[in-house]
C-alpha cells in the first residue's frame, strides 16, 4: 500500500491539506503564489523543510545562473550547517554565477560556514582563476583524496590548468595522482577538458616508457579515453581507432563496442588472435552483430588455413562470434574448421552449427569443446549441450577417452581439472546413462566417482545398476552412512 504525499505550505512550510486553497496557518493563497515568478518561487523553497525540494531548487538557480538568488543560498547553507552536501551544491551554484558583488557578498558569507570541506570550497571559489600548485599538490596527496575532491569539483573549470600542469609532468609507476587528475576532468563538461583529456591519450607514447612505467600509464590512458568516448565530439571515433591501432588499448575495444564505432569492426577482427587485445575485441564486435560476418571473412580463412596456436585462437573466436550472433561462415570456411585436426576450431565449428539446426552429430564435438581449457569455447559448448538431453552411445566412449586428459590450444595435453571431471562425468550420467542404466558399467571408474560427487541425482535403476559395479570403492560410496557412527562410540565409549 502506496503511503500519502505530505503537502506544505509554499509561504510558512507548515502541513496543510492536499485539498485547502489557503494556509490554514498563514492564510497565503495558494493561486496567488503559483502565479509568482519562477525565480522567486525557488527562492522561497530554500526554506523548505524536506532536504529534497531544497537540493531541487538549488540546482535549479545554479542553472539559471542569477546573481540575485546568491544571498537567499548562502542563508539557506548556515541554516543547515550539518549538511555538508547541500553546503557543497550550494557554492557550486554560486560559481555558475556572474562574479559582481552579489555572489562575492555570499561567498564570504560562507567562509564561516561550520564545515571544513565547504569553507575551503568558498576559499576557492574566485572566478576564473585558481592556484594551479594548489590543485597539483591536492593530487599529490593521495591521503586527501577524499576531501580534494568536492574542492576541485566545486571550481569547475576553473580547475583545469592545475589538472593539465598535472598531467604533464613525466609518468611514474605510481599512478594514483594521474588517476584521479582524469577523473576529476572527467567531470567537468568544457572544451578546455576535453583537450586536456586527449593530450594525455596521445602523449608521452607508450613506448617511450619503461615497461613497469607503461604498464601505469596504460591505465592512466585508457581512463581518459573511458571519459572521452562518454562525450559526442566530431573526433571520437578517430580517437577510439588510434587508441585500438596504435596504443593497443583493450579498453579502445570496450569503447568501439559501446559506441558502435563499426568502421572499426575489421581492426577488431583481425585482432581476435591477439593475447591482449582479443577478448575484449571479441566483446565488442558481438555488440555489433550486423557487421560481424562481414567483418570476420577474410581472417577466418587465413586462420583455418595456418594451423599454429594463435591461428587457431582468432578461428575459434571468430566461430564464436558468429554462433552469438546466430550469423553462418562461408560453407567453406566451416567445412575446414569441422575437419581441423585440433578439437577446438571443431568445437566452435559445431556451436555455429547448432545455432543452425541442433542435431546428435554435433555432440561429439560439443562435448570435447565443453572440457578444453579455454573458457569462453567451454562455456558455449555447454550451453549447447544443456538444450539437448539425448546423446548417442557413443558419447560414453569419448567422455572416457576425454577423461585421460585434452590438448590445450596449443596442442600440449593437460589433464581434467576436478571441477571439469566432475561436470563431463555428472553430465555422461544424466545425459548419456539415463535411458539404458547398464551403460554406466562402461564408465570410466575415475570419471564416474567424479560424476557421482557432483550434485546430481541418480535414479534407482541406475543405483541398481551401480550396486554390481566390479569397484569395490565405487560400492561401498553408494551404501548410506550414518553421520555418528564413527564419533558416537568413541565419545561414550565409558
Amino acid at each position: 500500500m502506496s503511503e500519502q504525499p505530505i503537502w506544505f505550505c509554499p509561504e510558512c512550510h507548515a502541513e496543510v491539506d492536499a485539498h485547502d486553497a489557503r494556509c490554514p496557518h498563514c492564510g497565503a493563497d495558494f493561486a496567488r503564489w503559483a502565479a509568482r515568478p519562477y525565480g522567486e518561487r525557488l527562492i522561497m523553497t530554500l526554506q523548505h523543510p524536506l532536504s529534497e525540494a531544497r537540493m531541487g531548487a538549488i540546482i535549479a538557480l545554479g542553472k539559471r545562473g542569477d546573481s540575485a538568488a546568491a544571498a537567499a543560498l548562502a542563508a539557506c547553507a548556515l541554516a543547515h550547517p550539518s549538511d555538508v552536501v547541500q553546503g557543497l551544491a550550494i557554492v557550486h551554484a554560486l560559481a555558475q554565477m556572474p562574479a559582481d558583488a552579489r555572489r562575492e557578498a555570499a561567498r564570504s558569507t560562507l567562509l564561516a560556514h561550520p564545515a571544513h570541506a565547504v569553507r575551503s570550497a568558498a576559499a576557492l571559489m574566485s572566478g576564473a582563476h585558481a592556484d594551479a600548485a594548489q590543485i597539483v599538490r591536492w593530487c599529490h596527496d593521495l591521503a586527501e583524496h577524499a576531501d580534494s575532491e568536492p574542492r576541485i569539483a566545486v571550481l569547475g573549470s576553473a580547475a583545469i590548468p592545475g589538472l593539465r600542469a598535472l598531467l604533464a609532468e613525466p609518468p611514474e609507476v605510481v599512478n594514483a595522482a594521474r588517476l584521479f587528475a582524469v577523473q576529476m576532468l572527467a567531470r567537468i563538461d568544457a572544451p578546455a577538458a576535453r583537450s586536456v583529456l586527449r593530450e594525455t591519450l596521445y602523449q608521452p607514447p607508450l613506448d617511450r616508457l619503461l615497461p613497469q612505467v607503461a604498464e601505469a600509464e596504460r591505465a592512466v590512458k585508457s581512463a581518459a579515453l573511458t571519459a572521452l568516448a562518454a562525450r559526442a565530439y566530431p573526433e571520437r571515433a578517430d580517437d577510439i581507432a588510434w587508441a585500438f591501432d596504435v596504443a593497443r588499448l583493450p579498453a579502445a575495444a570496450r569503447c568501439a563496442g559501446e559506441q558502435r564505432v563499426q568502421t572499426l569492426a575489421p581492426a577488431l577482427a583481425r585482432a581476435l588472435d591477439d593475447d591482449v587485445l582479443g577478448a575484449p575485441a571479441a566483446t565488442a564486435l558481438l555488440a555489433m552483430p550486423e557487421a560481424i560476418e562481414d567483418a570476420v571473412r577474410a581472417p577466418l580463412v587465413g586462420w583455418l588455413r595456418d594451423d599454429n596456436a594463435r591461428a587457431r585462437l582468432g578461428a575459434v573466436r571468430a566461430l564464436l562470434c558468429l554462433a552469438l550472433a546466430r550469423r553462418c561462415p562461408q560453407d567453406g570456411a566451416w567445412r575446414q574448421a569441422w575437419h581441423a585436426t585440433h578439437p577446438a576450431p571443431r568445437a566452435a565449428a559445431a556451436c555455429v552449427a547448432w545455432t543452425r539446426r541442433p542435431r546428435a552429430a554435433l555432440i561429439p564435438a560439443l562435448l570435447c569443446g565443453a572440457v578444453l581449457p579455454e573458457a569462453d569455447l567451454a562455456q558455449a559448448c555447454r550451453d549447447a549441450l544443456a538444450a539437448h538431453t539425448a546423446w548417442p552411445p557413443r558419447t560414453l566412449r569419448i567422455g572416457n577417452a576425454l577423461a585421460r586428459g585434452v590438448p590445450d590450444i596449443y596442442g600440449d595435453r593437460h589433464a581434467l581439472p576436478r571441477g571439469t571431471l566432475g561436470w563431463l562425468g555428472a553430465a555422461l550420467i544424466t545425459h548419456a546413462a539415463q535411458a539404458q542404466p547398464s551403460r554406466l558399467l562402461r564408465m570410466d571408474v575415475m570419471l564416474l566417482r567424479a560424476g557421482l560427487g557432483a550434485d546430481i541425482t541418480i535414479t534407482a535403476a541406475q543405483r541398481a545398476q551401480l550396486a554390481r559395479h566390479p569397484d569395490a570403492g565405487l560400492r561401498a560410496a553408494l551404501r548410506p552412512r550414518s553421520r555418528f557412527a564413527r564419533w558416537w562410540p568413541r565419545r561414550h565409549e565409558h
